[in-house]
């Protein structure tokens, strides 16, 4: 008997999802094939882009980007519609942004059709209320199900009465082989050496930064927070990973601070290696503003994370942190109260191989390719 048909449509296919598309692909269960260009419109996003085999089923389509003045942009795949009606699946899984053309023409087409359409998506950061939740909340409900990346999202919408059994959570992940991999082969001699060469002596701390350097981000925060502990007579280092239209206004900054010898930016670097150094080297992940992937990145290697605490600015990946177990919170755009808490994260008594112990614990339980691709 042939197994059923699944086709998963996405614009692109960023880096960082290769490894749970490859186990998608692999699935014993399944025929599943991945509908997706091979470019990004999304600046800064790294995505899958090789002709050579992968692991993966991948029918290639064209991605358009339709951009309306006043309005979000849209996106259109008429390759995507040509596929789900030659292919005729047993299931379709669509993105669930309102705004992929793509995504509405496959709900409609496959509920004429009678073939289940599951919605894969953030679903809803905070409450939402008049035009844009009545125009998204069609949409969810004209879905057979839909797949959300976290437990607080599946929470509003069931407030929002709708049906549980709809609602799926799957969470997210990175390529938890390949940094379980790089866990097991880092040493003290490997962090001890990083610390040694950004200048990181005895008595002093160290917390990293990952992501675009972006004004979005609030990097600043971070740096001033360093310049409110060095004049406490804390030393903490920063190490910045990323590059950005910010880079230059930053680094002024801690200039100006006279602190530019304790911000270290490294630039851009997709080295798994070199990132897993600094964060297994690192007290603390600071995210000043909204915090997503990187939360994953930086428990997969034991580091705990420092986010703020309006909840509704963060993804859906905000859930990892735990206060005082994988993390902590700090008051939202309160920079003393970000340094108090680096300050805490970084020299104060407590247990820390027990808080690295958990946040590997919760990547190893939720957000991991097998967990995601057992959900799905």
């Amino acid at each position: 008997m042939p197994k059923p048909t699944v086709l998963i449509q996405q614009n692109s296919i960023s880096h960082y999802r290769l490894k749970l598309f490859e186990l998608l692909c692999k699935n014993d269960d399944f025929n599943i094939s991945i509908l997706a260009d091979n470019r990004s419109e999304t600046p800064y996003l790294k995505t899958v882009y090789q002709e050579g085999n992968l692991g993966l089923r991948w029918i290639k389509v064209k991605t358009y980007a339709i951009r309306i003045p006043l309005l979000r942009t849209l996106y259109w795949q008429a390759g995507s519609l040509s596929a789900v009606i030659s292919y005729k699946p047993n299931a379709v899984i669509a993105m669930g942004s309102p705004y992929s053309l793509t995504a509405w023409a496959i709900c409609f087409i496959c509920k004429i059709r009678k073939v289940p359409v599951l919605l894969w998506t953030h679903g809803l950061l905070e409450d939402e209320k008049g035009i844009k939740w009545f125009i998204r909340r069609f949409f969810y409900k004209i879905a057979d199900k839909l797949l959300l990346y976290g437990q607080h999202a599946k929470y509003i919408l069931k407030n929002k009465r709708f049906q549980e059994n709809r609602i799926s959570v799957v969470y997210n992940s990175l390529d938890y082989d390949l940094q379980k991999k790089i866990v097991s082969t880092l040493c003290d001699h490997d962090r001890e050496g990083y610390k040694n060469r950004i200048g990181v002596i005895a008595g002093e701390g160290l917390v990293a930064f990952s992501g675009r350097l972006q004004a979005v981000k609030q990097i600043d925060l971070l740096i001033k927070a360093i310049a409110i502990l060095t004049k406490k007579g804390r030393r903490v280092h920063a190490a910045i990973i990323g590059d950005g239209s910010e880079r230059k206004k930053l680094s002024l900054l801690a200039k100006e601070l006279e602190i530019n010898e304790l911000i270290h930016f490294h630039g851009e670097s997709y080295n798994e290696r070199f990132i897993g150094t600094v964060f297994s080297s690192s007290s603390l992940c600071v995210i000043p503003s909204g915090a997503g992937l990187t939360v994953m990145h930086a428990m997969a290697y034991g580091t705990p994370v420092l986010i703020h605490d309006r909840i509704e600015f963060h993804f859906p990946e905000w859930e990892a942190v735990r206060e005082n177990e994988t993390g902590f919170f700090y008051q939202y755009g309160n920079v003393n109260d970000m340094a108090e808490k680096i300050n805490m994260a970084v020299f104060g008594s407590y247990d820390k191989e027990k808080i690295r112990h958990n946040c590997k614990e919760i990547i190893e339980n939720n957000y991991n390719p097998y967990k995601q691709c057992d959900s799905i």
